[in-house]
């Protein structure tokens, strides 16, 4: 999968034309919203469909996903904004829950009623991934503001046996000693990286059948 160029990202998670007007309708909707909730913020990409597609397209290939992959498989997405990447995600067929700690931009989501009540969690992704909790398949991270060994390493003991947990995001916020292990992706402007469980996950046993 092409995971550098964006025709090929958003060719290899189209959208059918529907969704992609489905996803059109979100932004003005969750921007609108803004205006009223949130004066003066700027959401960039996190409302601008093609770019968001992107992204996550790169994301879902890091992971080693395609199309083919519908498997209803449930995702945590972590810094959701207004909830856009969820909605793509369960457009694609994936059991989608975002988790935004700003309340303001979560309502956002929630106002375009374009999403079930339940897909878009108000949540400070760091207590609830410290917190213990249901293991999930898939984590992703979509640009968020500062990449912390941190909570990679707290993400990482939340993932099932065979989860992966990935994350796409601006160069200046990986930190330095990571750059040369990141696969460029979406025209080069990102880094991409992926992580499977941690081996002390309390998850781990379910692989030995406990």
């Amino acid at each position: 999968m092409d995971l550098w160029s964006l025709q090929g990202l958003l060719e290899a998670w189209p959208g059918r034309p529907e969704e992609r007007e489905a996803w059109r309708t979100f932004a003005r909707r969750a921007e609108a919203a803004l205006r009223e909730r949130a004066p003066g913020h700027w959401p960039g990409p996190a409302l601008v469909p093609g770019l968001l597609q992107a992204r996550l397209a790169a994301a879902l290939g890091l992971a080693g996903l395609t199309r083919g992959d519908r498997l209803r498989t449930r995702v945590l997405t972590l810094g959701a904004h207004a909830g856009l990447e969820v909605r793509m995600l369960r457009d694609f067929g994936f059991e989608a829950v975002g988790l935004e700690q700003r309340p303001e931009l979560a309502a956002a989501g929630r106002d375009t009623g374009l999403l079930p009540p339940d897909s878009l969690v108000t949540a400070d992704y760091r207590a609830y991934l410290a917190d213990p909790g249901p293991a999930w398949p898939l984590i992703l991270a979509l640009a968020p503001e500062a990449v912390d060994p941190a909570w990679i390493a707290t993400a990482r003991r939340r993932l099932a046996p065979e989860g992966q947990l990935v994350v796409v995001a601006y160069w200046a916020d990986l930190p330095a000693a990571w750059h040369s292990r990141a696969r460029p992706v979406v025209e080069g402007l990102m880094g991409g990286l992926r992580w499977e469980a941690a081996p002390d996950s309390p998850h781990s046993a379910e692989r030995q059948g406990a």
